[in-house]
């Protein structure tokens, strides 16, 4: 019975077993990462702004009537091509031809009553002619005389400012001289104090010898001295005495020559007061010489004012005259006119009731008939509508719309590729020709129109086709190429590109830069099965990208193989320890 026992533990061991082999096996299986593999190329990559857009024709012209009236005759048809200058359609213009005809006979008219008016102002002109030139003759007398007075006292004036002239030189002289005198007479001052400091110091060494002469005379009478001192003190006392008398003459030439300076000062300052006053003087007699020629000037003038004023209501009245004949002569000259510009009028919408092609194109919108009534486009009340429109087919333009967020890529001249809808297997070449310098809001989103011209314009084109545009922003030529699922990019601190990830101890790689972007590639040597499983981590370095296609710089060659894993959210993630997790 134990036996049997120990046989079914064993068995449910092995059960259990091979149940937890099993589930290992299935959770390894479910959770392998399947694989695919693409080769680093080269190639070209061309990043693209994608917007659709209607075919529009870059030239269209609406063709109206300037005239109303009815259609005789329509010689085109809807998608006709024609030229510039070609016949498009005739309107009746028999009402119009009437009103040209009433036109010319007013023509006619006007003319004659024009000339008449001419004529009768010559005439009359030449009777007030012989009127006027008695008083102009009045004038010119008067003008002379005025002249005359003018000159009359000119010279007397002239004489009397050159005297104020010179008087006022006589008066600077003067000034210039009451200076010198009064800067000699503070030398003088100066020289008188020098002398007095002499006098004084002469008097001093006058008392100083004559005490000294004293006091020798005492020590001659005791015997203290020799004659000889004594008459050398005799002899000092003496120079002294006159030292100090040429001071005091000195001083009282000095006071003499001072006092003759200031008598020159004064006299100096009379006679700058009496030219003063001369000068005063002769300003009053110029400014009474300039009056009385003023009076004379103002009686001359007051004449030639009379007969000025005389020559005036004459010239006025006579000009009255010539102007009621000149207003006949402008009314009859503006009637002609008038008439004239109704004919003009006339000839020009005769000349509309036939209507030509302003340029060459296809003739579409055509929507008028033959017998029926168009009405003028000049029309101030209302605007008619076309009665077609002509297009340029050679110049079309595909017109879209671009968000906001594209505009910094978006460059006049850039190339771009246009798909047509109703020719889904054909392609056009186009370049951006128009970018609208500001923006509409559609959904809260700013828009900005640009427009793409097609070259070459085909003929197959037709005006409000639906088109599909690509344009060309960037372009890269033979640069190395990954799609954009096997490049993966992951946050921390890294390496450069080319280099696989330093390991810990552990054998974990060490967290990569923040915004590093790697690869898993192929190992060449497929030994290590774990690599060839995974694949080496290798950063990289990468440049533009479109929706396909990434741009490698550095990390990778040509030719090497990278792993692309399409199952594996631990290697979504970019970390090892995840993985292995």
């Amino acid at each position: 019975m134990k036996r049997i026992i120990v046989i079914g533990s064993v068995v449910m061991v092995l059960i259990i077993a091979g149940l937890a082999i099993g589930l290992t096996t299935r959770d390894k299986s479910n959770g392998k990462e399947t694989q695919k593999t693409e080769v680093v190329k080269r190639g070209d990559l061309a990043v693209k702004i994608n917007s659709s857009g209607n075919l529009e024709s870059l030239i269209t012209v609406e063709v109206k009537s300037n005239v109303e009236g009815e259609i005789e005759k329509l010689y085109v048809k809807e998608g006709e091509f024609v030229e510039k200058g070609q016949l498009l359609l005739q309107i009746d213009d028999k009402q119009i031809r009437e009103d040209m005809k009433q036109a010319e006979a007013n023509v006619s008219a006007a003319q004659a009553s024009h000339e008449q008016a001419k004529r009768s102002l010559g005439v009359k002109d030449n009777q007030l002619e012989s009127e006027l030139q008695q008083q102009r003759d009045s004038v010119a007398q008067a003008k002379i005389n005025y002249e005359a007075a003018k000159a009359t006292t000119l010279q007397q004036i002239s004489q009397q400012e050159t005297t104020i002239q010179t008087t006022k030189e006589n008066i600077e002289q003067d000034k210039i001289a009451l200076r010198q005198a009064e800067i000699s007479l503070k030398q003088a001052e100066i020289t008188l104090s020098e002398l007095e400091q002499t006098e004084k110091a002469t008097k001093f060494d006058l008392d100083n010898s004559k005490s000294e002469l004293e006091r020798t005379k005492e020590l001659f009478d005791k015997k203290f001295v020799t004659k000889k001192q004594i008459e050398d003190a005799q002899a000092s006392y003496m120079n002294a005495t006159t030292r100090y008398q040429s001071a005091q003459k000195r001083v009282l030439s000095q006071k003499e020559t001072l006092q003759s300076q200031k008598e020159t000062i004064d006299m100096r300052k009379r006679a700058v007061q009496m030219r003063e006053a001369t000068l005063e003087f002769e300003k009053k007699n110029l400014e009474l010489l300039k009056q009385t020629r003023a009076a004379q000037e103002n009686q001359s003038l007051t004449q030639l004012n009379i007969a000025s004023t005389r020559l005036k209501q004459l010239d006025g009245n006579i000009g009255d005259e010539k102007d009621i004949n000149r207003f006949s002569i402008e009314s009859a000259k503006a009637n002609l006119l008038r008439v004239q510009s109704t004919l003009n009028n006339q000839k020009e919408r005769l000349r509309w009731t036939t209507i030509i092609a302003p340029m060459s194109g296809i003739v579409i919108n055509l929507v008028v008939e033959e017998g029926e009534i168009v009405t003028s486009g000049r029309s101030a009340f209302s605007q008619s509508p076309p009665l077609m429109s002509i297009v340029d087919l050679s110049q079309m333009v595909v017109k879209t719309s671009i968000n906001e967020v594209d505009m910094e890529k978006l460059k006049l001249g850039q190339k771009a590729e246009i798909r047509i809808r109703a020719y889904p297997d054909k392609s056009y070449e186009g370049e951006v020709v128009e970018i609208s310098p500001s923006g509409q809001s559609r959904d809260n989103i700013i828009y900005f129109r640009v427009v793409i011209a097609v070259l070459g314009s085909p003929q197959e084109l037709r005006p409000s086709m639906t088109a599909d545009v690509d344009i060309i922003v960037m372009e890269r030529k033979n640069t190395l190429l990954l799609p954009i699922e096997a490049v993966k990019r992951e946050r921390g601190a890294g390496g450069a590109p080319g280099k696989r990830p330093a390991q810990s101890e552990q054998g974990a790689s060490e967290t990569p830069p923040r915004g590093t972007h790697y690869v898993m590639l192929a190992p060449k040597d497929k030994a290590s099965t774990n690599e060839s499983a995974e694949g080496i981590k290798t950063f990289v370095q990468v440049g533009v990208q479109n929706d396909m296609f990434i741009e490698i710089l550095s990390g990778l060659n040509e030719g090497d193989e990278v792993i692309i894993q399409s199952s594996a959210p631990a290697a979504q993630s970019g970390s090892p320890d995840r993985r292995r997790r």
